[in-house]
């Protein structure tokens, strides 16, 4: 009977700004069948990696024979390892998708249990981005028109840096969106003439705000050729003010902020200014007891 065991991935990527080693960090921690931890033993491991599924091809194989830690803990560096077949350095991690299969035989030989497979996601990005030659120059615009897979990377043409595609958002190689992103506005207070309304651009996506700010409309979506403010330039908090509202109107307001591509707008809020309304409270007279909307968010 093969003893079983439980490993833990753990895939480190390294900076891009130096000198990337084809290497990949693998950790796992080794129990037995009667998921008793395997401490201080020498073991056989082989790993693969496959392409496309976890049953894909494999387009690098290589042995090693490390020595568990007293925790079970062994710690090995894949493309470090006595090569089986192909090439570590060689593999495109731009086609598609890529997995680990690791096979360990506790008693240091090649008599292998499989353990399973885990896809990799970040680390063909920090490998890959080391032959720059070989990743597609696109700028944003053409970048944003592909159907990626996870783990594609491109070079940005305006932003000058490598993106990688983590399956939603492009991202830099410090796991920051690569798109200028805005986050939901609050409206924080409301007058009879004037709004106040906190807002965040969460990421500036690598290239320099030249404005941001909050712009309105009696009508949806409105654009900063409609009413704007003009409140900095950088990523962060910020809070936008208002003015020269008319009474009892609604508004539809969206957070802005413009750089070299472009503007990037917010979802779009909505609120009503107070005023003097009709006779809510009945006495006959529109005054200061009649003022609407009723909203704690009156100034």
């Amino acid at each position: 009977m093969k003893k079983a065991l439980t490993v833990l991935l753990v895939v480190l990527t390294t900076s891009v700004f130096g000198i990337v080693p084809q290497k990949m960090s693998y950790q796992a921690v080794v129990r037995n069948a009667s998921n008793a931890l395997v401490a201080n033993s020498n073991i056989g491991m082989q790993v693969s990696i496959l392409q496309n599924s976890p049953t894909g091809n494999s387009v690098y194989v290589e042995r090693q024979f490390p020595t568990t830690n007293a925790n079970g803990l062994v710690t090995i560096e894949i493309g470090a390892g006595t090569l089986i077949s192909g090439s570590f350095s060689t593999i495109d991690w731009s086609t598609g998708f890529y997995f680990i299969k690791t096979e360990v035989d506790l008693n240091g030989g090649a008599d292998y249990t499989i353990v399973g497979t885990s896809q990799i996601l970040s680390v063909p990005y920090a490998l890959h981005a080391n032959t720059a030659s070989q990743i597609p120059a696109l700028t944003q615009a053409e970048r944003d028109a592909l159907s990626p897979q996870v783990g594609a990377v491109i070079y940005n043409k305006l932003s000058n840096k490598p993106n990688y595609f983590d399956g939603q958002l492009w991202r830099h190689s410090d796991g920051s969106a690569a798109v200028l992103t805005i986050g939901l506005s609050t409206i924080i207070r409301i007058g009879n003439n004037s709004a106040a309304i906190s807002n965040n651009i969460i990421s500036d996506g690598g290239i320099a705000i030249t404005e941001r700010g909050v712009c309105w409309s009696t009508t949806h979506n409105p654009t900063i050729a409609n009413s704007k403010t003009s409140d900095g330039t950088s990523a962060g908090s910020f809070t936008s003010t208002i003015s020269g509202l008319a009474p009892l109107t609604t508004y539809f307001v969206r957070a802005y902020a413009t750089n070299s591509l472009g503007v990037t707008y917010a979802n779009e809020i909505s609120f009503t200014t107070f005023g003097i309304g009709p006779d809510i409270d009945g006495d006959g007279v529109p005054d200061a007891d009649d003022r609407y909307p009723l909203d704690p968010l009156r100034a």
